[in-house]
């Protein structure tokens, strides 16, 4: 802050005076724009330095999207030959075979998205910076961001049910929920009773799956969409209605800004 002094001399005429005030004027006047032109300069730097760190961390979170996907197809699919494997014993058929007790494919370890640059300017106040859609569009890719970590917990649920079964009948020290391999039990030794409670479990699991890979495709969607430089929320909701509707996915997203 810039401190204005006026003429340290004795006020004798009008003149003078006026002088004396419009000195002080004048004074206020550049003080005050020098503040304002380095507060604008210092304002533009954050919102550049707050960009390029969502750019940066969308990046990351469309490279890890992939592997989470591919980490939850591969489960399901073992999810999926143990359901029918477990429905054929239950209808007598003991020739369908069941995956490995140590299937590697039931261990999937998620990698969770972030939107940490977003949280932080929300708490510090600096999304104030941004133009008024960006934040708009920033809201809207954190409210998937909720989404899909409700989904996830959900999901979580379903493994830790599944490894709790496991557990019953084979002490294993894996651990589903950390993605490691829980040893399954041989299904030949399963009453009815605990076939029919088996498939239960496995069966939600898979639902919550599927549920949780969308939640990963549509958040992918988004980051693309802002990384290829969407200008509004209508837009960017839009061109995700239109690929989910497609069952495509978006253009692949640009390269990171400098």
């Amino acid at each position: 802050m810039l401190d204005v002094h006026a003429p340290h001399e004795l006020i004798h005429t009008w003149k003078s005076f006026l002088i004396h005030i419009a000195t002080i004027v004048i004074g206020l006047f550049i003080a005050v724009g020098l503040e304002q032109t380095v507060e604008f300069f210092h304002h533009r730097h954050q919102h550049e330095q707050l960009e390029q760190q969502m750019n940066a961390v969308l990046q990351y979170n469309r490279s890890i999207d992939a592997e989470g996907i591919a980490n939850l197809n591969a489960q399901r699919m073992y999810l999926v030959e143990l359901r029918a494997a477990i429905d054929a014993r239950l209808h007598g058929r003991y020739e369908v075979p069941m995956p490995s007790v140590d299937d590697p494919r039931m261990a999937a370890r998620l990698k969770l998205p972030s939107l940490a640059p977003y949280e932080a300017a929300r708490q510090n106040g600096m999304i104030a910076l941004l133009p008024i859609e960006r934040i708009r569009i920033y809201n809207r890719i954190a409210v998937q961001q909720d989404l899909f970590m409700a989904t996830a917990r959900d999901w979580l649920a379903g493994v830790a049910a599944l490894g709790a079964f496991h557990e019953r009948f084979v002490d294993s020290k894996g651990n589903l929920e950390f993605g490691e391999v829980s040893l399954a039990p041989e299904l030949n030794d399963l009453t009815p009773g605990q076939l029919y409670e088996y498939l239960a479990i496995v069966s939600t699991l898979i639902k919550r799956t599927d549920v949780l890979i969308e939640r990963y495709r549509t958040f992918d969607m988004e980051c693309s969409a802002i990384l290829n430089g969407v200008a509004s929320e209508e837009e960017l909701l839009k061109e995700i209605t239109a690929s989910l509707s497609s069952g495509g996915d978006l253009p692949p997203a640009a390269p990171a800004k400098q």
